[in-house]
């Protein structure tokens, strides 16, 4: 009786594909208590997994029915009774075998072909059973798990005039801030998105030390879990503005107010004696949202509940696919349908490799949350200096400031120039006095050519 009530539970499970298991709850509590982002993952990758288990007990227990065999309860039935099963010492292949398995399962069943999502599956299956004392030898486990081989993409470079093509063509306002912000800083999506307006110091009191815009970054939303700032071009700081005043505008909103009319209606239409008829109207007024320190940056006002980060990020990929599509860049990775060669993380390359080509190799580790050198340390001011000579490089639409800077650079041009032929002048002048002098013998050369290269 006891047996047949595993066999049917059991069933049930693996048909309906709705698994529980207790030490996979406990398992991805302990991970959430340092990541939630990764628990998350992890019970994902971990519900494969525990499908896997069940479909593999399924197909046994209906080989040995055929069999006319009698399955014992000791029998991986579920994944709490699997870690007990290879936990004995007399199954020392058993956790081999099982995730080789695993990899068959995730490649015929569940259709995943990429060599990468297949290995962060094993991987993550394999932590979960040394978590619970399976022992797993790594050398037995290369040689007896053959895991695919991981592909390596080359990843295109996304230039400084595709930046400014896409910046041009986001017919948004709230996803041209976005993309620009993350072309200028090279954060990464989910901290651009955490963002709230006190993060923001755009420093127009000048009561910083400092005054250099900047932003905070949270450490609950960066990949080191480290408090950081990163600086804020001239440019960028106008856009960020003009995207407040736009969303904390005075506008016109139409509500439509639903009312219950007590009142008695004719009775043939509504059938109740006219108690629960309804009627709608729209009303129209005039509303201006108060900014508030908490509100999140990319957030509009509204009255429903706060958005999520989640929410946030599948409203602005599918805009900025629309925006790619629109303009005729938004082709697909090749082996990948799903993903496109021009993604957010795209910026972020381009800001490192800019900042690196200009050979600030430790600064722009430092610029987008890298650990970088622990040797390499500056104050806030240097830091500041150093972002000022890259800045023009991170500006994408400011004509007239880049056009500035441009007659500067000719100003300074012309100034070395002048500097060079002053010098030369007085060289001229002073090898025509050691010659009158007579200390050299040789005629001095002529303003327009060339000091001699030895003298006497």
């Amino acid at each position: 009786m006891k047996t047949s009530a595993a066999i049917t539970a059991t069933s049930t499970i693996a048909n309906n594909r709705t698994t529980t298991s207790l030490c996979l709850d406990k398992y991805v509590k302990n991970i959430q208590q340092a990541n939630k982002r990764t628990a998350i993952e992890y019970q994902y990758r971990l519900s494969r997994f525990e499908r896997y288990v069940a479909a593999k007990f399924e197909q046994r227990h209906q080989q040995q029915q055929q069999q006319n065999q009698e399955l014992k309860i000791t029998s991986a039935a579920t994944l709490d009774q699997l870690i007990d099963k290879l936990g004995e010492s007399s199954n020392k292949n058993g956790p081999y075998d099982l995730l080789s398995g695993f990899v068959a399962y995730l490649q015929e069943h569940e259709g995943i072909e990429n060599p990468n999502t297949i290995r962060h599956f094993v991987i993550t299956a394999r932590n979960f059973l040394e978590y619970y004392d399976v022992e797993i030898s790594p050398r037995k486990f290369k040689l007896r798990v053959r895991l695919p081989k991981p592909i390596v993409r080359r990843k295109e470079a996304i230039s400084k005039e595709e930046i400014r093509q896409i910046l041009l063509k986001c017919s948004d306002i709230k996803l041209k801030t976005y993309v620009m912000l993350l072309a200028a800083t090279g954060m990464r999506a989910s901290e651009a998105l955490a963002l709230r307006n006190k993060d923001f110091d755009f420093d127009d009191d000048n009561s910083n030390n400092n005054p250099q815009a900047f932003v905070r970054i949270l450490g609950e939303f960066t990949k080191t879990r480290t408090d950081r700032y990163v600086f804020l071009t001239k440019e960028l700081v106008e856009q960020c503005k003009a995207w407040i005043d736009f969303k904390y505008r005075r506008r016109r909103i139409i509500k439509v107010i639903t009312s219950t009319d007590s009142s008695s209606v004719d009775d043939n239409i509504n059938g109740d004696g006219g108690k629960n008829s309804k009627s709608r109207k729209s009303i129209s007024q005039w509303v201006e949202p108060k900014p508030e320190p908490d509100d999140m940056f990319f957030s509009v006002p509204q009255s429903r509940r706060r958005p999520t980060l989640r929410s946030l990020y599948v409203y602005m990929n599918e805009d900025f696919a629309r925006t790619l599509d629109r303009i005729g860049l938004g082709t697909k990775e090749d082996g990948n349908g799903r993903r496109r060669e021009i993604t957010f993380h795209s910026f972020r390359r381009f800001v490192k490799t800019t900042i690196s080509d200009l050979g600030y190799q430790d600064f722009s580790e430092w610029f987008i949350g890298h650990a970088g050198s622990t040797y390499w340390r500056k104050k806030d001011n240097e830091k500041a200096a150093l972002f000022r000579k890259i800045e023009r490089y991170l500006t994408f639409l400011d004509i007239t400031g880049l056009e500035s800077k441009g007659a500067d650079m000719e100003t300074k041009t012309e100034q070395v120039m002048a500097e060079n032929l002053s010098l030369k002048q007085q060289v001229d002048e002073l090898y025509r006095v050691l010659y009158t002098q007579g200390i050299i013998k040789k005629e001095p050369p002529s303003s327009s050519s060339s000091p001699p290269s030895s003298s006497v």
